[in-house]
């Protein structure tokens, strides 16, 4: 076979291929116009600071921390350290282009007892972070997260 030969039949393979490849319809990877990309945590799972500036344990804290209720016995001390870096986080949603985002507040981290007058670190901790989202330009969805209160 010459090079021509080979030619023409490396052309008809790569054409071949090309009208196999199928394409995803346009629903697929077209967002309306206006679409909000958001994105969505929750306090217990991102926080961390568990022990710290007066937040009160959870009751998710209390089972976590009983050996053998969790596979390798971690508990929510650190995760992934939201509550001090928060603004990292906000950061990073910034620079993929979020609008919204829907957090929880810990119930454990205002009322501390449960009850009674607030936590005020707490209560700042969450002012912070909603102007930090709202100086992004990201909107704030908070939601209460009562069911880890103690």
């Amino acid at each position: 076979m010459t090079f021509q030969h080979l030619f023409i039949v490396s052309i008809i393979i790569v054409a071949t291929k090309a009208e196999c490849v199928p394409k995803p319809h346009p629903e697929y990877y077209d967002f309306p116009q206006g679409f909000k990309w958001s994105t969505a945590t929750a306090a217990f799972q991102i926080e961390g600071a568990t022990r710290e500036e007066g937040r009160g344990p959870s009751v998710w804290d209390e089972y976590t921390r009983k050996p053998g209720k969790i596979r390798d016995n971690t508990t929510a001390d650190v995760t992934s350290d939201s509550y001090h870096k928060f603004r990292e986080d906000i950061a990073l949603m910034k620079s993929l282009g979020v609008t919204h985002y829907r957090f929880s507040i810990s119930w454990s981290r205002i009322f501390p007892t449960g009850v009674g007058k607030p936590n005020p670190k707490g209560v700042q901790y969450y002012h912070d972070v909603i102007d930090a989202l709202v100086e992004s330009g990201i909107k704030p969805m908070a939601s209460i997260a009562v069911v880890t209160s103690a």
